[in-house]
């Protein structure tokens, strides 16, 4: 198995390499083989020592991250950014990223009972339809339900995270 990073400074820079690779003779031994191609333009953020920080991500602890970025793709949608047996991550349609990180050893938190961070996930004006979805896609119900108006589910590596139509909304 080949992994190849290679970076360009701007779009006419890949465009380059585009034409160039499939003209060679590497390209044209290599049309075959899957390629995916990620070009990440500069991002517009001075570094600072003061806030608002930027959010980066959410990373999650868990056995197989291949297995939780798969169950959050299911869930959320949106695209995978990268994978490997010890991190995988994904950046929902919304623009979140989560990173499911290898934890050896790796034992669920308890809910309730364990501090964690969660997620909360809007069901629309459908909690119960919302939960099902979520169960499809992997998900389990937590044995403790604290409040009607959400519920708490588990993702398959026992994260807990809530399904809830109590939504903020400033628009």
């Amino acid at each position: 198995m080949w992994q190849v990073d290679e970076y360009f400074t701007d779009d006419a820079a890949f465009a380059r390499h585009q034409e160039r690779v499939s003209s060679s003779e590497w390209g044209r031994r290599t049309a075959g083989i899957e390629r995916r191609y990620v070009v990440e333009r500069e991002r517009d953020v001075a570094p600072t020592t003061r806030g608002p920080l930027p959010t980066a991500g959410i990373s999650l602890d868990c056995a197989d991250p291949e297995e939780l970025v798969r169950f959050y793709l299911a869930l959320l949608g949106g695209r995978r950014l990268w994978g490997d047996d010890q991190a995988s991550g994904m950046r929902t349609d919304e623009g979140l990223v989560l990173v499911a990180q290898k934890v050896e050893e790796y034992t669920p938190p308890e809910w309730p009972g364990t501090a964690v961070v969660h997620l909360d996930i809007d069901a629309g004006y459908d909690l119960a339809g919302a939960v099902r979805y979520a169960e499809s896609c992997g998900a389990r119900q937590s044995e403790s339900q604290v409040d009607s108006r959400w519920a708490v589910l588990l993702d398959p590596a026992g994260h807990p995270f809530c399904i809830t139509t109590m939504v903020w909304s400033d628009r």
